[in-house]
């Protein structure tokens, strides 16, 4: 660890700034891993664009409302094969789509399928309320810790002990003065018991996501209805 300086201190083995910046990340990998911090945002919508920048906040889509109305999750094959056999852009022009696809590593982008035909833009109004939810664009999903904000954070119960966790184990991992994998190691072994403990917490959560549609023949854009049986209701 080092030898006591003049003043009867032990030495300072990392900087202030290294333990924030590693306290910084440590948070970011968390939220990466744990679903935890939950997030909505409006989108402005253009008439005739069906791509859409989120933003990287997200790492996961829970739902995407149109003024309301639910739009469903759709893989790139399922819209190839089942609903047009080649979605472009500008293919369809409808009022409200039925489908989203998302793009990109991570989740930094939706493709809306048909493309929305009418402009749309925030109205500034707060969606979490029915009038915001009436009246906008809205996704709703997971995204990561931003340690600047007080809201993007990850629970107060958990952080300070599972970050604590993180910072210790990449510190004394370091190399140079200070460096002690055996206490790298044992810090890893808390984090990792620690951190699973917050993934059983937060999947035994009530969580509604759509991770998208069961393939079925799909004969346009609409989504599709049970059929009854033509004797239902009829004692037999």
């Amino acid at each position: 660890m080092g030898t006591v300086n003049s003043a009867g201190n032990p030495p300072q083995l990392w900087t202030n700034e290294y333990l924030a910046d590693l306290s910084t990340e440590g948070e970011i990998q968390i939220s990466t891993e744990v679903p935890c911090i939950y997030s909505r945002s409006a989108l402005n919508i253009t008439g005739g664009t069906s791509i859409y920048e989120l933003s990287q906040r997200f790492t996961g889509i829970i739902s995407v409302t149109w003024q309301g109305f639910l739009i469903y999750p759709i893989f790139q094959t399922q819209l190839r094969n089942y609903v047009i056999s080649n979605p472009v852009e500008g293919d369809e022009l409808t009022p409200r789509p039925s489908f989203y696809m998302r793009l990109g590593y991570g989740i930094n982008g939706i493709k809306f399928f048909a493309t929305p035909s009418t402009t749309i833009n925030y109205d500034n109004t707060n969606i979490n309320t029915q009038e915001g939810i009436r009246n906008n664009i809205i996704v709703s999903g997971w995204c990561v810790a931003d340690t600047t904000s007080e809201i993007y954070r990850i629970p107060n119960y958990i952080r300070e002990t599972l970050v604590r966790y993180y910072v210790m184990k990449r510190a004394y991992a370091k190399e140079g003065k200070g460096q002690n994998l055996e206490a790298s190691a044992y810090y890893n072994k808390k984090y990792d018991k620690l951190l699973n403990r917050f993934k059983v917490i937060t999947s035994q959560l009530y969580s509604s996501r759509l991770h998208g549609m069961q393939e079925v023949n799909y004969y346009s854009a609409r989504l599709p209805r049970p059929q009854l049986p033509s004797n239902f209701g009829e004692k037999v």
